[in-house]
């Protein structure tokens, strides 16, 4: 059985259906085309950065993913965070960030777009620090592993520790 509040609930289909009930058609049409042409517009202005590169086939989804040509897109996203307190899901293989568009970021589009700009310049003065990051992010986890040469290891103690079985 189905209960608000669990952690499969009912919750999140209900405040989904509460909000559309309120922004009506026109409202959902209105919004769902301003996250659009905001995700548009910041994959255009990331694909003319030449340190750049987009990921992702098409404008479908409101997420601008990209990676690093001469920059770590790692440096990016914490340089985006340390100066202008932009949090970008960091992902690995392949090492990539993503800014998922949504209603509460698109009036801040030119902003982030000019703030991304600023990140690079920062990160340029130093070159070679900008290319490698010291660290690595394991999606889906609280923390980033400083010694990535254990990663391999370290994934199969958490997925043999998943997957064994208790004599009980």
């Amino acid at each position: 059985m189905d209960h608000l509040g669990t952690e499969r609930s009912g919750a999140i289909l209900a405040g989904t259906w509460a909000a559309l009930v309120n922004l009506g058609n026109k409202g959902y049409a209105e919004k769902t085309k301003k996250i659009y042409d905001t995700t548009v517009k910041i994959r255009e202005a990331i694909e003319s950065m030449p340190e750049l590169k987009l990921h992702g086939p098409n404008n479908s989804l409101n997420m601008v993913c990209f990676d690093g040509i001469t920059v770590s897109p790692i440096k990016v996203s914490g340089k985006l965070n340390e100066l202008y307190n932009w949090h970008l899901s960091e992902c690995q293989y392949p090492c990539v960030v993503h800014l998922l568009v949504s209603d509460s970021n698109v009036e801040r589009c030119g902003k982030f777009i000019e703030e991304v700009k600023e990140a690079l310049k920062v990160l340029k003065q130093d070159p070679d620090s900008a290319k490698t990051s010291p660290y690595q992010k394991l999606y889906g986890a609280s923390q980033v592993m400083t010694d990535t040469s254990i990663m391999s290891e370290f994934l199969y103690i958490v997925l043999d520790a998943g997957y064994a079985a208790s004599k009980d």
